[in-house]
């Protein structure tokens, strides 16, 4: 894919750190429930045990921590998005490689837009919206500056207006 347009309108390195700290909430949560569940299970066989396992946790969660920005920072080279003649792509995981190609003929809205986890990092996302449900689930850049979001919704109104044009 010509990653042309991501050069033009790149992504903002916070946006590694946003899914860090997202994905390590997860993580700590599901840790959190197995840990208490082994907390009561010690804690009827041994009582010295709680300075250790405490330890253990910490450890545990630091390395999730760890493993958890390696696998953002190594993902985020997978993350590409083209504005194309007819089509927006966007190509994103590495793991489970999936590629969205958009025709402007068929979108409706190109929104920008930030939740609330978007504001504290100052990340903008571009959705991507045509009449079919996927667009919706699918169809999104997360993790611009504003200057590139804004930038990129223009271009692709843009391409938009030019293939109505036609």
């Amino acid at each position: 894919m010509n990653t042309n347009t991501k050069n033009r309108f790149p992504l903002n390195s916070a946006r590694i750190w946003k899914l860090t700290i997202l994905d390590t909430i997860k993580y700590a949560a599901l840790l959190s429930v197995g840990s208490f569940l082994l907390k009561i299970i010690f804690d009827s066989i041994d009582k010295k045990v709680n300075a250790l396992f405490f330890t253990i946790l910490i450890s545990l969660f630091l390395l999730i921590f760890l493993l958890v920005y390696l696998y953002q920072k190594w993902s985020n080279n997978f993350y590409e998005y083209d504005l194309t003649e007819d089509y927006i792509k966007i190509k994103k995981s590495p793991i489970s490689p999936q590629e969205i190609s958009v025709a402007y003929k068929t979108i409706t809205d190109v929104t920008v837009y930030q939740d609330i986890i978007d504001q504290v990092f100052n990340l903008y996302n571009i959705q991507i919206s045509t009449p079919s449900i996927s667009s919706t689930i699918d169809a999104y850049i997360d993790g611009l500056k504003e200057e590139s979001a804004e930038g990129l919704k223009n271009e692709i109104l843009a391409k938009i207006q030019q293939k109505n044009s036609i």
